[in-house]
């Protein structure tokens, strides 16, 4: 219902955790070509306090044959206690996904090096 209703009324933006985009993607791979246009869609963030990047992936290939632009999905650091998200990207900027994770919070040591990193513990 979510794509169909973005294909009738050309929505530009819409927002979404992690849960309703992966519904997406897998009901963007089971529909039929031509069955939705996403391409009036510019911004859609996507809240979560880590955003996946093979979800981000999956969507922006299940997408990408109903319009969907890799450009309006906005991956955001989400807290939902308190609000949607709390950081974004521009409006319009080419995606850009990283793995990251501070290592500057004592309660985030990564369970496997990040790429270009030191291991936790600095093994």
């Amino acid at each position: 219902m979510w794509a169909k209703l973005i294909d009738k009324y050309k929505g530009t933006m819409t927002a979404a955790p992690n849960l309703a985009y992966n519904l997406l993607a897998r009901r963007l791979q089971q529909a039929e070509p031509g069955q939705f246009d996403l391409s009036s869609l510019r911004w859609a963030p996507w809240g979560a306090e880590q955003v996946d990047h093979a979800d981000v992936e999956e969507l922006c290939a299940a997408g990408a044959r109903f319009g969907l632009k890799a450009e309006a999905i906005v991956p955001a650091y989400g807290m939902a206690e308190t609000t949607g998200a709390v950081s974004f990207s521009a409006c319009g900027a080419v995606l850009s996904l990283t793995r990251s994770m501070p290592t500057s919070w004592p309660c985030c040591a990564a369970p496997f090096p990040l790429h270009g990193q030191p291991a936790a513990g600095g093994v």
